[in-house]
């Protein structure tokens, strides 16, 4: 027993890194050795310090300590630790929903971003949350709309535009997306952090006595009327229960003009099953094919990832996708 508990106390590799990170690496090697349940304080060696939860380190220091260059690049910076990651610099709060966040777009791809054309013309992030997604495309699209309604994740997004220099071809909007525009939605807080505020108290997994805010909201065809939009390669949806009434809502020829969409959709204590069949239906009377994968279930909410996208005429041979949506309007502008 006292050779396991030692065992993990030191791990002569990750002090190793912590000499590399850390103004005192033989304290914080304790820290992230988990045996403290408190909240603890890590300085930078190349300046800074924050505070950390017991529940925020694990995973997030496995990955960062995990490679020393990624690790050399570590500091922190206005209240968040920096570090840099496929020739992008990263920024994330020192709590679990932010690295939850990277790590789904990031290290695990749900969205299938590798399997996206090289290039892209128009993408649409709906619920951009810190902005990774639209970091992530940001190379790769001519131009991208990111739509956050909490203030917080906004000024996170923007910062991690601003950071990499491609804020000259993001536009950042703080409207929530509705059924119907000038209503104002409600948006309930989450206390697990910014990945979770939800028009639905499921879903934020608060009460219905938790806290939330009203905030004017727009609908998917005014949005696209307004930005001047005509036709989007690539629109992104996780909105975390807000996705039925603003896709449902949307007529086919709307949607018509967007070519692919990745969407997680949630089946709550609110949302039936039943809500999701009808999505699938409106999606498919749009001319979409679907591919649909379950994801982690978090309490009462079991979330899954739909991929929509237009398959090729008939008559087309196989591989000629990119050929189709060309002859259809949606080649890149």
């Amino acid at each position: 027993m006292a050779l396991r508990r030692w065992k993990r106390l030191f791990s002569w590799p990750r002090y190793r890194r912590c000499r590399r990170v850390f103004r005192h690496p033989l304290l914080a090697h304790i820290h992230l050795s988990g045996v403290h349940r408190r909240t603890f304080r890590l300085a930078f060696r190349h300046g800074g310090a924050l505070r950390f939860s017991r529940s925020s380190w694990r995973q997030l220091w496995s990955f960062l300590l995990a490679d020393e260059a990624r690790a050399d690049s570590l500091r922190a910076a206005a209240g968040c630790i920096e570090f840099n990651h496929e020739g992008l610099v990263i920024a994330l709060r020192p709590e679990p929903a932010d690295f939850a966040v990277f790590q789904e777009i990031f290290l695990d791809d749900v969205y299938a971003i590798a399997a996206l054309p090289p290039t892209l013309g128009t993408v649409v992030d709906l619920g951009a949350n810190i902005g990774l997604f639209s970091l992530r495309l940001a190379a790769r699209a001519r131009r991208i709309l990111a739509v956050e309604p909490i203030a917080a994740n906004r000024a996170m997004a923007a910062r991690q535009f601003a950071t990499n220099g491609v804020a000259q071809r993001l536009a950042l909007r703080g409207e929530a997306m509705g059924a119907s525009s000038g209503r104002p939605v409600r948006l309930w807080h989450s206390p697990a952090g910014g990945a979770t505020h939800s028009c639905l108290a499921s879903v934020a997994r608060v009460s219905g006595a938790g806290a939330w805010e009203e905030i004017p909201a727009i609908s998917l065809p005014d949005l696209l009327d307004r930005e001047g939009i005509t036709r989007v390669d690539l629109l992104k949806c996780d909105m975390e229960g807000a996705e039925y009434g603003v896709l449902l809502s949307t007529s086919p020829e709307v949607l018509g003009r967007i070519a692919r969409i990745v969407l997680e959709a949630h089946v709550t204590p609110e949302i039936p099953a039943a809500s999701l069949e009808r999505l699938r239906a409106h999606l498919r009377r749009a001319s979409f094919e679907l591919e649909e994968r379950p994801l982690a279930a978090v309490g009462p909410v079991q979330p899954c990832l739909i991929r929509a996208h237009r398959a090729p005429p008939a008559a087309s041979p196989p591989g000629q996708e990119r050929r189709a949506e060309r002859d259809a309007g949606y080649e890149p502008e």
